[in-house]
């Protein structure tokens, strides 16, 4: 009886049509190794990523283009205001209950207007896809062509005011949420400390008299890719 089996003479083999470059996927995923940003890339990126990082660790092409793969890093204080941007949405768009509603775009808005606000000082630099900043500390000092700190608190503030708490959030003790990132600063300053387990400075509601307040993760881990419409949010 014959065989339905098809034998090895009997299957086609073709070529990919597409270059992997010798590699077995084209989709590299790896974590940046100072902003620890999750990259997703092709070959062609990843490679050069990893060329410019060397052979100690891996950087995203943000902090290879901003120098943050050299020593003076550590003269590099990284900080967000993520948890305004998580309270937005989790309570005042996700939650059908709430008595205060904002849409998506009106949250893009603000996104945007804090960006406007800390790229006015040239010690800020700002990556969209992570909401983070980056405070170079080497611009900052008494001496001939730095900044004093204060134009760092200035800066802070300028931020804040732009989230307009008085009316999205008027129980909220700003100058309690402020001091969080004042205190750090005047520490990051004075000798470049960070907190064990912190590496960047990511602020939460807590204890500033906010109700209703979500969780210290969600806060601080907030990111664009969790910014999705209503429609596709499994609730």
């Amino acid at each position: 009886m014959k065989s339905n089996n098809p034998s090895v003479s009997q299957v086609a083999l073709e070529k990919l049509t597409s270059s992997l470059s010798g590699e077995l996927s084209d989709l590299f995923i790896r974590q940046c190794g100072f902003c620890c940003k999750k990259i997703d890339s092709n070959f062609t990126a990843y490679s050069i990523c990893q060329k410019m990082s060397g052979e100690e660790a891996f950087y995203c092409s943000f902090c290879l283009r901003n120098g943050f793969n050299h020593k003076g890093k550590k003269d590099v204080l990284i900080l967000s205001f993520r948890a305004i941007f998580a309270h937005f949405y989790y309570s005042f768009y996700l939650n059908p209950t709430a008595d205060k509603k904002m849409w998506l775009m009106e949250i893009n808005d603000y996104i945007e207007a804090h960006k406007k606000a800390g790229l006015t000082n040239p010690a800020f630099e700002y990556d969209d896809e992570t909401f983070l900043w980056f405070i170079d500390f080497n611009k900052i000092g008494n001496s001939k062509k730095r900044i004093f700190v204060q134009e760092i608190y200035k800066t802070i503030l300028n931020i804040l005011m732009t989230f307009n708490f008085y009316e999205n959030i008027p129980d909220m003790i700003l100058h309690v949420f402020f001091q969080k990132y004042k205190n750090a600063i005047d520490e990051f300053y004075a000798r470049r400390f960070r907190p064990e387990n912190k590496f960047m400075l990511i602020p939460t509601l807590s204890n500033c008299g906010v109700q209703n307040r979500i969780s210290s993760d969600k806060s601080r881990n907030f990111c664009i890719n969790l910014m999705k419409y209503k429609k596709i949010i499994d609730f």
